[in-house]
């Protein structure tokens, strides 16, 4: 087989199957990528026996017909470096190798025969199902938030597609529930035909999403008696169904039902999060006293106290009264944020203290929506601080984890752009033309090759992605400042942590004491969330609390003025590269070598801070730590 073809084609295809691929099975050809020359296109393949993904390319030139099979992660690596616009030559050389050219580049990859790349037989109804493209991906988004993560009732791991009718008018309904919340949506379809009810599973959601997110063709469907086909212009998407019974959920849905409670929903939500302070058990719910022309909010907690609000209401009905989870209520009230929404939210914890419970709550959340990604081969340390500490220092986190990498430990490193500074750790990243990236095999490589891996928090955490642009127009400090350094996708084994608030650092230590990690956690008692050298320090562990001062380390103290960052990204890259080709001042390499010590004792406790600032200070001087970065960048 041989073929040319666009990069920027192919890379968008090849996109899409990394959702689908399998990144660890025992199977390695279930790791690979169809390549497919037949009638003038070139068919892409991709499945993990439980989703298949198809799309055909008609813009390529096609000098011999044929077909293999080659790695998804690596090809698609390849082609993210390539310049944009490329022609890509490729040619099957022998049965397992297949070489790719492209301007100067020339590679070879291996192949496995296509014999043992699974078959499925296009067996579905005759009959499709056309939707809305944008409507059918609002019925996911609005119903997916109900989706039960227990697998002991698997039946509930996905959405309950059926036919259902109203007003003379036929629609596809989604309903999903996790036993405690129940979430339902529709959409009008334009054909109506025998469409059998099924459960489509939690991934296949996730990834028809990001499908339809990213594409305006028509949609329409087809089913067979255990799997569901989704044909998107050339795209087409087929998943296995759920094996099971979705419960009646009618039987719980009200029939008839004319009471109607009319209430605004931010001064709701604002109402519910003010009253739901003063429990510490965010289980207990909040009571709701529902009365013709208002709603009295209130909470009363055994162990903490109580509170309670009126808010204006419109009730068509007689007096009620019932209880709810709040975060369920908030879900309700919110629908979709808007980013009217998103900054009151996120400016209620600029104005009230954060509980432990909030920041655990949310940190659960946060994590359990975020993209996974196992590094757990690796006794990696990230080096992070929350930012927003408004002390415009120059990148010491991001220059301290290139430092202590430079020695040979390994490190994840989590971080964002900035939102209350002039630069952050991925400004930086991105500034030296480093490619951000959540396929966990490249993440992999970086730290074989590297010692240090980067993951940018939008690619990991949709949540952040979403608030990304509030958070930059309020340009200050806000509860996600506190939840990044807690919520690093790899769960890495040892954390340096910093914090720009005392409280934030005690409400830390209470969360990281009860897990399995090695963690210090720093406040410069003058408000830095890292060693900053400007003053003594809190240090929290799990052998206890103390104060550190700068000489009792043996360091000077220093001016804020010496670990000023600058006033643009462009001037923090310039101190950056100034120290780690190691020409910075005195102040600057104390206060990176003091952190990278601090981090290196995290890992190892057995190690003192004389013998870590040493090993910290070589891997600087020697250029290493320099070397890392330039190693990070050009894989």
């Amino acid at each position: 087989m041989q073929f040319i073809v666009k990069r920027d084609i192919l890379l968008k295809s090849l996109n899409f199957v990394q959702g689908v691929v399998e990144k660890k099975n025992t199977l390695p050809i279930l790791s690979n990528v169809l390549l497919q020359l037949k009638d003038k296109r070139l068919s892409i393949v991709a499945t993990d026996l439980d989703i298949v993904f198809h799309d055909e390319i008609a813009d390529v030139k096609i000098l011999k017909e044929g077909s293999t099979t080659t790695s998804a992660a690596i090809l698609y690596d390849i082609l993210r470096k390539i310049s944009s616009n490329s022609e890509l030559n490729f040619e099957l050389k022998t049965e397992n190798k297949i070489s790719l050219k492209s301007d100067n580049s020339d590679f070879n990859l291996l192949c496995l025969p296509t014999d043992n790349f699974p078959t499925f037989a296009d067996e579905f109804e005759d009959s499709e199902i056309s939707l809305n493209n944008k409507k059918f991906l609002k019925l996911l988004n609005k119903t997916k938030i109900a989706i039960s993560n227990d697998d002991t009732r698997h039946y509930l791991n996905g959405i309950f597609l059926h036919l259902t009718e109203g007003h003379g008018r036929n629609f596809l309904t989604g309903v999903a529930t996790d036993s405690h919340r129940l979430s339902s949506s529709s959409v009008e379809v334009e054909n109506p035909v025998n469409f059998s009810s099924l459960i489509l599973p939690r991934k296949t959601v996730f990834q028809l999403c990001a499908l339809l997110a990213e594409t305006s063709d028509k949609l329409s469907m087809q089913t067979s008696e255990n799997k569901i086909k989704f044909n998107l212009g050339k795209i087409k998407l087929i998943s296995k169904v759920i094996d099971g019974k979705f419960p009646d959920y009618k039987k719980v849905v009200p029939v008839d039902n004319k009471k109607t409670l009319i209430v605004p929903s931010k001064e709701f939500i604002n109402s519910i999060e003010r009253v739901t302070s003063v429990s510490l058990d965010r289980k207990e719910g909040v009571k709701l006293v529902i009365n013709k022309d208002d709603i009295q909010l209130s909470v009363n907690s055994a162990n903490s106290g109580d509170g309670n609000e009126t808010i204006k209401a419109n009730f068509n009905s007689e007096n009620l009264n019932i209880s709810f989870n709040s975060k369920y209520l908030v879900d309700i009230a919110s629908e979709k944020y808007n980013e009217a929404h998103l900054a009151s939210f996120m400016t209620v914890f600029m104005m009230r203290p954060i509980t432990v419970d909030e920041l655990s709550g949310f940190r659960n959340a946060l994590k359990e929506l975020s993209i996974k990604v196992d590094l757990s081969d690796f006794n990696t340390i990230d080096i992070v601080g929350t930012g927003g500490d408004g002390k415009d220092t120059f990148n010491i986190s991001t220059l301290t984890s290139f430092i202590v990498a430079g020695t040979g430990q390994k490190v994840a490193k989590h971080g964002n752009y900035s939102v209350s500074s002039q630069s952050g750790s991925s400004d930086m990243l991105a500034n030296f033309g480093y490619e951000f990236t959540n396929n966990q095999s490249i993440l992999k490589t970086h730290l074989e090759k590297a010692n240090i891996c980067f993951l940018h928090a939008p690619k990991f955490h949709p949540a952040m992605k979403a608030v990304g642009p509030t958070r930059k127009a309020l340009a200050l400090k806000t509860f996600f400042n506190m939840l990044g350094p807690l919520v690093n996708p790899s769960s890495p084994k040892n954390q340096l942590l910093g914090t720009f608030n005392l409280e934030i650092a005690r409400l830390y230590n209470y969360i990281l004491q009860e897990e399995d990690t090695n963690y210090s956690i720093i406040h410069s008692l003058d408000g830095y969330d890292e060693i900053s050298l400007t003053s003594g320090f809190k240090l929290f562990t799990k052998n206890g609390e103390q104060i550190v001062n700068p000489e009792d380390l043996g360091q000077k103290r220093i001016q804020q003025a010496a670990i000023f960052g600058g006033n643009s990204v462009s001037d923090a890259a310039k101190i950056f590269t100034t120290i780690i080709e190691g020409n910075g001042t005195e102040a600057q390499n104390n206060v990176v070598l003091t952190n990278a010590a601090f981090a290196l004792k995290t890992v190892d406790q057995t190690k003192n801070f004389e013998a870590a600032f040493i090993e910290a200070k070589e891997s600087l001087f020697s250029l290493r730590a320099k070397q890392t970065l330039e190693k990070l960048v050009s894989i």
